[in-house]
């Protein structure tokens, strides 16, 4: 039988090729230039071949590999994922990465995680990503000047550089005064639709009358609580965020569900790059649940809060059944069996009554379909109501940070071991700290203790009375009856000055012990109400 012999030129060929295909996927080490792959800059039609390189280089990227990205615009149409990497740093150079495809324009405006995140990271360990600036291609809310009102309407004129078509959806009004205090504000149980005044002016109009003459006015569009944070972390641990601006953000600019571990922010800004833009994200700038280890942020800005600028806290599990040494609970308001990111073999789980007092603690071991199985449980266990993981009640810095102008609360401290240091808070709606737990709406738990705020400024915030400049209570959001008067443990407030401040310095409650010492008070109200109960 005669042998078939291939031609040493065809062998040639597929060598060739065989190489190539191997050469087109290599693993990627050492710094990384994004330039090299084929980034396209200043170019919005690039946004979908852009969100592909720079992915392919993370996944490609090795462990203590930098990816370099250049000074410009990059447009992207899907989010950055980092998922199961480590040690990876990403850097620009005052580099602006800019989503293109969330839209308020269009459907119901509730955008999936995968198209609206700009970076997304899961189950990655020590990433540090800096000098990027984030934004988003077409805007998430739109303020301007109030002229006029008629038929029904109230007619504006958006501030200068403000992109605006008509027919966007809209889910909320507020409105400033002259001084940047929020005189009024109205939510929507069914969307409206902003409409086209006279397109030769650039006016506008809603219906409905807001404010007067010459207020401010913000109009916030339809995206959906927290459906397309900015930064979504998840199973991460030691994340570095630093030396970065969020310019604008459809709702929570970083939002941080359970299990991740160790959040380190500096020179984190989010801030508008138009003054006149009220707000900069649409709901809080940070938001925190169940981390493990430490939160710190340190030397950053905060102008325009469609929210809360940092709401940290654990997540309250509601028990439904206990027999002997397993629990099956429901992770609060989700009312969704709790599960391996709620707790781990080894976490000391502490025990609450509806009164929020704490009655006893116990060991998880195992957590398998909604139980949790203990070590032991102590005959005290029957009165227990809510359960908080001890693990998720991190160490927390704040220091020297600047915030102003926020139409909520400046700091939503729901933990233990915190200080607040060095920062300034003006022109906040409501209290610029606030230290209350919630178990009946949010289930976001709080009992917080050891809490230190010192050398702080405060001007012009909590424009209503019924809040303390700095408040310690027994709720925030929602009512919580018949409450222990001790929830609250120690806390500590001292060498802060309060300046043009209407509302009182510091209203307490619910606490076991509480220190407000040698601060100063500037043309402010120098109420200091303390009561246990």
């Amino acid at each position: 039988m005669k042998k078939f012999i291939l031609p040493v030129s065809f062998l040639i060929f597929l060598l060739i090729i065989i190489c190539s295909i191997i050469t087109c996927f290599p693993s990627l080490k050492g710094d990384i230039y994004a330039n090299d792959y084929g980034i396209f800059l200043d170019d919005a039609n690039y946004a979908e071949k852009n969100s592909k390189i720079i992915n392919k280089l993370i996944r490609k990227a090795k462990k203590n590999s930098k990816i370099i990205l250049p000074k410009g615009k990059i447009y992207i149409s899907d989010g950055i994922l980092l998922f199961k990497k480590s040690k990876i740093t990403i850097e620009g150079n005052n580099t602006k990465i800019i989503n293109t495809l969330f839209s308020p324009y269009t459907g119901d405006n509730l955008t999936n995680y995968s198209n609206s995140n700009i970076l997304k990271l899961l189950k990655s360990n020590d990433i540090i990503i800096t000098g990027i600036n984030l934004d988003y291609l077409n805007c998430v809310n739109v303020s301007g000047k109030i002229i006029d009102f008629k038929n029904g309407y109230t007619i504006f004129k958006p501030f200068d550089g403000t992109p605006l078509k008509g027919g966007e959806n809209v889910a909320s009004v507020t409105v400033f005064d002259s001084n940047e205090n929020k005189t009024g504000e109205k939510y929507f149980d069914s969307l409206i639709k902003l409409e086209e005044e006279n397109k030769n002016d650039n006016l506008f109009k809603i219906s409905g009358f807001y404010g007067q003459d010459g207020d401010d006015i913000c109009i916030r569009f339809s995206t959906g609580t927290f459906s397309s944070p900015a930064i979504f972390v998840s199973e991460t641990k030691n994340l570095t965020l630093k030396n970065m601006n969020i310019i604008s953000c459809p709702s929570a600019t970083v939002y941080a569900p359970c299990e991740n571990e160790n959040i380190f922010l500096e020179n984190f800004n989010i801030v508008s790059d138009n003054e006149k833009r009220l707000f900069a994200s649409n709901e809080d700038g940070i938001h925190i649940k169940g981390l493990r280890g430490s939160f710190i942020l340190k030397n950053s800005n905060f102008v325009g809060m469609g929210d809360d600028i940092v709401n940290i806290h654990s997540k309250a599990a509601k028990i439904v059944n206990i027999t002997e040494n397993k629990i099956t609970a429901t992770i609060g308001n989700e009312n969704t069996k709790i599960d391996n990111l709620w707790a781990k073999k080894g976490d000391l789980i502490e025990f609450y009554n509806e009164k929020l007092e704490k009655i006893t603690s116990a060991t998880a071991l195992k957590i398998r379909n909604g139980t949790i199985i203990f070590d032991n449980l102590p005959k005290s266990i029957s009165g227990a109501y809510v359960m908080q993981n001890s693990a998720h009640c991190p160490d927390v810095t704040i220091d020297n940070i600047k915030v102003k102008r926020g139409r909520a609360r400046g700091l939503l401290l729901q933990t233990k071991n915190a200080m607040v240091t060095n920062s300034s808070f003006k022109n906040l709606c409501l209290s610029a700290i606030l230290i209350a737990p919630d178990i009946t709406k949010w289930f976001e738990m709080g009992p917080s203790e050891n809490i230190v705020i010192k050398n702080n400024r405060f001007i012009n915030t909590a424009s209503s009375k019924t809040y303390g400049v700095i408040s310690v209570n027994d709720k925030h959001d929602a009512s919580n009856s018949n409450l222990s008067s001790k929830i609250h443990g120690s806390i500590t407030i001292f060498e802060n000055v309060f300046e043009n401040s209407l509302a009182p310095a510091v209203i307490a409650a619910r606490y076991e012990k509480i220190n407000v010492t040698d601060n100063i008070f500037i043309n402010s109200d120098d109420t200091v109400t303390l009561s246990k109960k």
